[in-house]
């Protein structure tokens, strides 16, 4: 349970999120404070889904490559590489790294974390990231052992991934949290070590120093980190309270950044911000779109849902709710040619619109106006008696990965830049976050033959696989998304990727 403004005062006394001397170096702030919307589930990068909880690991933890503003990818552990003719097989060489308990980072980290994710009982939403590795699917499913998966580790320093067949993103799949090392030695020994501070062990610029439940997460600056030297700040606080308590503490400068991806700016501040030309907004590889469970009489109906996309206007959703220069989704892929598909404005079997929707949703401000605009449009123009299901994260996490929902309320952001990274997700029923039941044969083999083709056919292959999956319509994309936030004047430094990743390695206060 969050705590009340007078408690969370208190521990900002303690730890200080305030701006007072000890915070400061030679007269230059040293700790960053800013607020979470939920205690993370877990920093074990292999297991991590949430955008809050990744974007915390990415401060604790480090792979092969990060990427750059602007989708370039820049060294990380991976000192350099090197690539085989067929473009099958990756050999990578580290740099002399360490973890935070001074013990070096080694080749077999990596392997460890990579067949440990890959062990059929191991339990993790973003597996299928692996998949491009050779045998790695069929180990997962239990059909091959282990020692069958490619990858080798050469020596101490140097280990080989071999692939299945060239994949022209992969590179840019190894700046994954998925893809990131795990000291073996501790996850061998305690299985719960990515949720308590004493048992924590990072590779990335920063530590676990404190860990209090649903109030704060204290990180401090690594002292074996590789690259210390250009981490400027001491330490970063992670604090949980409320809306208005974050603003509150925003205002009187107790608090440095606020917004996404960590919390959420109440609109009415958001248009303050906005008419202040305080509000900065980023442009992320991100779509928020309907999932419909096509298993459900009426919802397994193309007509139907290809109805329920038709009723009711993007635009509204973007200019009167969301406030943050996101663009209207008539495609599922985010692209600058966004052109609206085939709408219907009935169906012959008006017997579909019989009968109650539920529509469920992860219960925040600007979902509950999203979904009550969705019921009023549903209601108006085609009558339906839609009722709503709000959901606290847990609970609406679980129902999705159930499937216990009829429509819900989604986002997805990609994890690599490529179109497959959000064609994939629908690739068949069994993919870990399709969650709709739907899957096509045409629109399987399409995918299948995307990564063996050059370019220019890879760009139609997507663009013929996006129409099968705009005329069946399992879901409905509502708006692209974007990264609004407000941050202290003097904060400089902060990197935010086209993934929607924050980086704070290189974030600085200036005098």
């Amino acid at each position: 349970m969050r705590q009340n403004i007078a408690i969370c005062f208190f521990l900002f006394a303690i730890f200080g999120c305030g701006t007072g001397s000890h915070q400061k170096s030679g007269g230059v702030k040293k700790v960053l404070c800013t607020n979470v919307v939920t205690n993370p589930e877990t920093l074990d990068p292999r297991k991590a889904r949430d955008m809050a909880d990744i974007n915390i690991i990415l401060q604790l933890q480090e792979g092969l490559f990060h990427l750059e503003e602007g989708g370039s990818l820049k060294p990380a552990l991976s000192e350099k590489y090197e690539v085989s003719s067929d473009r099958k097989t990756f050999t990578f060489h580290l740099r002399d790294a360490k973890w935070s308990n001074g013990e070096p980072i080694r080749a077999k980290d990596f392997v460890y974390s990579y067949k440990t994710t890959l062990s059929p009982g191991f339990s993790s939403n973003n597996t299928a990231l692996l998949f491009p590795i050779k045998n790695a699917k069929k180990i997962k499913m239990g059909l091959l052992p282990s020692y069958l998966l490619g990858i080798k580790e050469i020596d101490d320093v140097s280990f080989s991934i071999e692939l299945e067949e060239p994949v022209p993103y992969f590179l840019k799949l190894l700046a994954s949290p998925v893809y990131f090392p795990i000291y073996h030695g501790i996850d061998k020994q305690n299985e719960k070590w990515a949720t308590r501070t004493s048992s924590y062990i990072s590779s990335g610029p920063f530590v676990l120093q404190n860990w209090i439940h649903d109030n704060l997460i204290e990180l401090e600056k690594n002292p074996f980190y590789w690259d210390k030297d250009h981490v400027a700040l001491e330490q970063l606080h992670f604090i949980m309270v409320d809306e208005d308590t974050e603003w509150k503490m925003f205002e009187n400068g107790d608090m440095d950044l606020i917004g996404s991806p960590f919390s959420y700016i109440p609109l009415a501040v958001l248009e303050d911000l906005k008419k202040r030309n305080k509000l900065e907004t980023k442009d992320v590889l991100e779509v928020r779109f309907l999932r419909i469970n096509t298993n459900l009489p009426r919802l397994d109906q193309p007509d139907f849902r290809l109805l329920l996309a038709s009723a009711f206007s993007r635009e509204e959703l973007v200019q009167q709710i969301c406030l943050a220069n996101q663009k209207p989704a008539y495609s599922f892929v985010p692209k600058k040619e966004n052109k609206p598909f085939s709408f219907i404005e009935k169906i012959t079997n008006e017997s579909l619109l019989e009968g109650p929707l539920y529509l469920t949703y992860f219960m925040n401000e600007r979902n509950n106006l999203i979904a009550q605009t969705l019921q009023e449009a549903w209601k108006k123009k085609l009558g339906l008696d839609v009722r709503l299901e709000p959901l606290e994260g847990k609970s609406y996490y679980d129902r999705v990965a159930k499937q216990d929902f009829q429509l819900v309320l989604s986002s997805w952001v990609a994890d690599y830049d490529d179109p497959s990274s959000f064609l994939e997700i629908f690739k068949s029923k069994g993919t870990g976050n399709n969650n709709t039941g739907w899957e096509n044969k045409t629109y399987t083999e399409l995918l299948d033959r995307s990564n063996r083709e050059l370019p220019e056919e890879r760009i139609e292959i997507f663009r013929a696989a996006e129409e099968i999956l705009l005329k069946e319509m399992p879901v409905i994309p509502l708006f692209f998304g974007t990264r609004s936030y407000s941050k202290n004047s003097k904060l400089e430094g902060i990197l935010i990727d086209e993934l929607g990743r924050v980086y704070f390695k290189n974030a600085y206060f200036k005098k």
